[in-house]
């Protein structure tokens, strides 16, 4: 199996798929060139962010089709427009990028996946339940949390303040106060706990939990395609990772 990763950034993103993929596809390697692709491999390449890595999708799908790639994933986030509206953008460019190829000879024959966090990877990491004090102490996480308790409502349905700059902003700031209670360090280029196998059961478990309302459906769309690839993960959530 050969895949290739089209991911949102330059440094979170490629450091989170490269250990999920290691927990969930453990005869996986990555390679660090399309060229190098070969059975059981994986190509990460950044998108160096919105609107940057739209700019990246046609190379992607060109290298994915002359590596022979099995799946293509494009993954993203929706920030400040809709799912549907993120996932409407990528297929128009796809879709233009698949008919430029077929011009010169060329086609893709393998799967795409594209998969939009809403509104971005650190709302999927906000899922983690029991990562979120009852009782904050800090000011800081008492605030978020009287904002919204991403541990009973879900994470990818919050919004923001007036205040803050952004939806996504709000979202990572949000996490990094979690973070900051267990005396843990979460940054863009450091994601830290969040790598950890454990980590990942507890979005695993709160997005297939069916004794409740639905959450995190937009991190199920990846947690689904994977399983169906034949992805192993047995792992237990734990309290604090």
């Amino acid at each position: 199996m050969k895949l290739y990763l089209l991911v949102e950034g330059e440094q979170t993103e490629k450091r989170l798929f490269r250990a999920w993929l290691g927990h969930c596809f453990p005869q996986l390697s990555e390679v660090q060139t399309p060229a190098d692709l070969a059975a059981d491999t994986f190509f990460l390449l950044a998108g160096m962010g919105y609107p940057s890595y739209l700019q990246r999708i046609p190379q992607a799908l060109e290298d994915a089709a002359q590596h022979h790639v099995d799946h293509l994933f494009i993954c993203i986030d929706s920030e400040d427009r809709t799912y549907e509206q993120r996932r409407s953008e990528v297929a128009g460019i796809l879709e233009a990028a698949a008919t430029a190829l077929q011009r010169r000879g060329l086609q893709f024959l393998g799967r795409i996946h594209v998969i939009v966090a809403d509104c971005c990877v650190e709302s999927w990491l906000l899922g983690h339940r029991r990562l979120v004090p009852r009782q904050p102490t800090a000011e800081d996480l008492l605030r978020f949390k009287q904002f919204y308790d991403v541990s009973l409502d879900d994470p990818e349905r919050m919004g923001c303040p007036t205040h803050a700059m952004s939806r996504a902003l709000y979202h990572h700031d949000y996490l990094r106060a979690v973070f900051r209670h267990h005396g843990q360090t979460y940054l863009k280029n450091n994601p830290g706990i969040a790598r950890e196998g454990n980590y990942l059961a507890a979005l695993r478990d709160r997005c297939l939990d069916e004794a409740r309302p639905p959450h995190l459906q937009s991190f199920r769309v990846l947690w689904d395609v994977w399983s169906e690839m034949g992805g192993r993960f047995e792992d237990e959530e734990s309290s604090t990772t």
